[in-house]
């Protein structure tokens, strides 16, 4: 070390008398964060010189735009730079210590990013022995003899180890179920045959949810076929889609269900309710029919059912048979702020209202059954229903319930001029 930093020394001396430029050789290989090497690359430096810490004033600073060669390396001298800010040649190297911070922006601009600060140790010192020798101008002596080699310095102590990071799940597919041996607690498994998957926790696997994409729009309705000959009497189809909705009437005197009633969808639930309790017949996520039953707040005032869900209301609540994310047959319960005024459903969705709030029940973007809730101004005067969508109507404003851009249901408000007459809806 000696040797090199006498090397330095006399070069800088010659440096002075030749006037050559004054500088600092840097090479360095250019890489991208991830420790990729950046070959044939415009790349741009920022060079800060700070005095006496590593957050010190700055008394330098230059840029230099470069092209690394096919190792990704670059090489410059520090000190014939475009500057910024600041002589180098007015630079007292003597009087403290340097440090260099570097700043790179890897696609040739002035986006920099810091990538470290050095100090500065043989080059500036060597720098100042070009002042030196200038300031004393006097010719160069013999040089001396080399010294004894200096006993070697005391190692620094080892730093700290960091934290161990945090061991990531692990994720394993298959195509059926998961065997009991597989996995560590916290691992997941995906069954490729039906999107359901799985976390392993310390009583075996257990089922998390199913992965699925939103549901698509529904197409256009196909053109009418010819109508053919009459056939033979055949025995009794299915129950035919609900018919659009008439112009309501007005209301009744609600009358106090003391029995039991049931109402059903087209896809296959159905419901069964007394005073009460109401039971859901479903599917679960094998799929297997299954019972599921809630019990019922408040005096009975009625039920309805779109193609998918069913809704039985109470004068205080409001419970929806739907489905949720994995998925599986659940009832969803909501507090109403009123008695109940009217309910409708058209295709998937269900709106009952009351004098200040009406209630829709859809589907989030999971897709999972809920309840979304829309405050009403203005007395309510009606509601229709066609397609997919359901309108709720005051003397002042009306409210859409229908479909979100993500899939989801929601509601959508409008402010009116005036009051409304009446309203109307297509068919399906």
């Amino acid at each position: 070390m000696r040797r090199l930093l006498t090397l330095i020394a006399f070069f800088s001396v010659c440096s002075a008398f030749a006037q050559t430029p004054q500088g600092i050789n840097y090479q360095s290989v250019v890489r991208t964060p991830e420790g990729v090497i950046l070959p044939e690359q415009d790349v741009s430096f920022l060079l800060n010189l700070r005095e006496g810490s590593s957050n010190g004033p700055i008394v330098y600073a230059e840029t230099h735009t470069l092209l690394t060669n096919s190792l990704g390396l670059v090489n410059f001298i520090i000190g014939q730079g475009v500057p910024v800010e600041g002589l180098f040649e007015s630079i007292s190297w003597g009087e403290n210590s340097f440090f260099i911070e570097v700043q790179v922006d890897v696609e040739g601009g002035t986006d920099y990013i810091l990538t470290g600060v050095q100090q500065l140790m043989s080059v500036p010192y060597a720098l100042h022995a070009e002042t030196a020798t200038l300031a004393l101008n006097a010719p160069e002596g013999p040089a001396g003899p080399q010294g004894e080699v200096g006993p070697p310095g005391v190692n620094g102590s080892d730093g700290m180890d960091g934290v161990d990071g945090i061991n990531g799940n692990s994720w394993t597919t298959g195509d059926g179920l998961p065997l009991d041996e597989q996995g560590a607690i916290g691992d997941l498994y995906l069954n490729n045959a039906d999107g359901f998957y799985f976390i392993k926790n310390a009583d075996g696997w257990q089922l998390e949810g199913q992965l699925s994409g939103l549901q698509g729009e529904q197409g256009p309705q196909g053109v009418q076929g010819i109508q053919g000959e009459q056939g033979e009497e055949g025995p009794e189809g299915a129950q035919g889609d609900e018919g659009p909705q008439g112009i309501q009437g007005p209301q009744g005197i609600q009358g106090i269900s003391t029995g039991c009633e049931t109402f059903s969808t087209s896809s296959g639930n159905i419901v069964v309710y007394s005073p009460t309790h109401a039971y859901g017949l479903g599917l679960n996520t094998f799929p297997s029919s299954v019972w599921v039953e809630q019990e019922l707040q408040g005096e009975v005032q009625g039920a309805v059912a779109s193609d998918s869900t069913i809704v039985v209301y109470t004068s205080t609540h409001a419970y929806g048979f739907g489905f949720n994310s994995f998925p599986s047959a659940t009832w969803v319960e909501t507090t109403l702020d009123g008695p109940p005024i009217d309910a409708v459903a058209t295709t998937g969705r269900i709106v009952l209202y009351t004098a200040t709030t009406a209630y829709g029940f859809g589907v989030n973007t999971f897709p999972s059954s809920m309840w979304f809730t829309q405050e009403l101004n203005g007395t309510p005067l009606g509601m229709n229903a066609a397609g997919r969508i359901i309108v709720v109507f005051t003397n002042s404003n009306a409210y859409g319930f229908g479909r979100s851009s993500t899939g989801a249901s929601t509601w959508v408000e409008t402010d009116l001029v005036g009051s409304p007459l009446n309203s109307i809806g297509t068919h399906d």
